[in-house]
């Protein structure tokens, strides 16, 4: 697939070609020069990283373009695409959708705030701008809104929560492990009292006995913190190899330094918040006590109350842990149970991507499908074929604003937004999507029939 794009979208990220240069500004406009950048996968893959490719013509959606430039292997752009071969300067294509203003091409803008401007703000100064160019284009322009969202909600949105609830359950578990590393410590300081009583009557003073206490409890941590990052490197190795299909390649998944700089900083805050108490305790005690055969070292009363609130501590913490680890377990066999409205079994999806050189008009690619949809429908064992934008629960998709008739009118900066999707005849039967009421489309709502809609339960329940 070719994504097209403007000439200044990759400064405006800050993202510069590996290899060769980006679009130029008069590359990108009607009757520029074709000229194509490469995906880092892409170049891989079909002409095996060579670094001759610069200058070489290559032909994409039936159009010939000059490759200049290569993407980096972590670039993945846009979010709503599973796959991008090349990136093609969108003025090229400028020409077929200048013809007339209601041709609404469903380009995405993205940009970069200035310092201090808040989304808010902008979404506020977009809104002016649509109904602007409502006034002064009613025939084409009205309805026509903008949906301004950062770029990093747009692209966490089905995953922030399930992130947090993981992130907040692997800090309990972190906590729990402290706690018991804690208690061992303090076990093993108690233990080590006569020990220490030797070295104090050698001499030694109250502070350097705690500078190694310390030492030994911070190499502990950080040796702990360093063999959980080495854990970590094979095991996201591993999880990504096991669950390549499902990851969308927006996401480069991958150990961080920063993160693993941020454990082993964690790792050695860790050994001081839970080893510092314990060498206190042992510090502060008369350990010439110890020196006197026959001494038992069971520990004072304080010391057995530190150590149980610490097994109440760590006890608690795990049955929480526990608690939510089920109630997660109840929810997933919930979701997995549930119906999701379509009938997914002995259901194939093919995407389609016309090349506009040969389909550059509506009248074409419709003829193009209505005569696909034909000659599937006519293949032995196919009850059904449609067409859409999208299939149910997938990528991709849009929102498209909406007014009811007899409802109050929208105030400035208000509107009802719904997902939608435009879908061929017979695409309910072939999703085995069950209607409530009404009937499905047919070939006689064509562009010359009154428009139609199908809505969702949800809407008709609302209105």
């Amino acid at each position: 697939a070719v994504a097209r794009v403007s000439a200044s979208l990759f400064p405006m990220l800050g993202v510069e070609p590996v290899l060769g240069r980006r679009f130029l500004p008069e590359e990108d406009r009607i009757g520029g020069s074709p000229v194509v950048i490469l995906s880092h996968g892409f170049w891989q893959t079909h002409l095996g990283g060579d670094t001759a490719v610069l200058g070489q013509a290559l032909t994409f959606d039936g159009i010939q373009g000059t490759v200049v430039g290569v993407m980096p292997r972590d670039f993945r752009y846009p979010p709503n695409m599973r796959e991008v071969d090349a990136y093609a300067p969108v003025g090229l294509f400028a020409e077929r959708w200048a013809e007339q203003r209601g041709n609404h091409p469903g380009l995405a803008a993205v940009a970069r705030l200035r310092p201090g401007v808040s989304i808010e703000s902008a979404r506020d100064d977009m809104q002016s701008i649509a109904l602007e160019l409502e006034a002064e284009y009613p025939d084409t322009n009205t309805g026509s809104r903008v949906h301004v969202v950062s770029l990093k909600d747009r692209i966490t949105r089905d995953t922030r929560d399930f992130l947090v609830l993981l992130f907040l359950s692997v800090g309990v578990l972190l906590l729990i492990a402290c706690i018991n590393v804690a208690n061992l410590v303090l076990a093993r300081a108690t233990s080590r009292q006569q020990e220490m009583a030797v070295r104090v009557s050698l001499g030694a003073g109250g502070s350097r006995i705690l500078r190694l206490l310390l030492t030994e409890s911070l190499v502990l941590w950080t040796l702990g913190g360093v063999l959980g990052a080495l854990l970590a490197t094979f095991g996201v190795r591993g999880l990504v190899a096991l669950l390549a299909e499902q990851i969308p390649p927006l996401f480069h998944i991958g150990l961080d330094l920063k993160v693993v700089l941020l454990v082993l900083g964690l790792s050695l805050l860790t050994g001081l918040l839970f080893g510092v108490p314990p060498a206190l305790r042992l510090v502060r005690q008369d350990l010439r006590e110890h020196l006197k055969e026959g001494v038992r070292t069971t520990g004072g009363r304080g010391r057995v109350r530190f150590r149980s609130g610490l097994v109440v501590a760590e006890v608690s913490l795990a049955v929480a842990l526990l608690i939510g680890a089920g109630l997660t377990l109840r929810s997933y066999v919930k979701v997995a149970g549930a119906s999701p409205g379509v009938d997914p079994e002995n259901v194939l999806v093919v995407e389609v991507n016309l090349p506009e050189t040969r389909y550059p008009g509506e009248v074409e690619r419709t003829a193009f499908f209505t005569q696909l949809l034909d000659r599937v429908r006519s293949l032995p064992g196919v009850e059904a074929a449609a067409t859409g934008y999208n299939v149910p629960l997938g990528p991709g998709g849009w929102q498209n604003t909406y007014h009811v008739e007899g409802e109050p009118p929208e105030q400035s900066g208000q509107y009802n937004f719904a997902e939608t999707n435009a879908v061929s005849t017979d695409y309910f039967r072939a999703m085995g999507i069950s209607l409530l009421t009404g009937r499905e489309f047919t070939r006689r709502d064509n562009g010359e029939a009154p428009p139609v809609v199908l809505v969702g339960q949800a809407m008709a329940d609302r209105y």
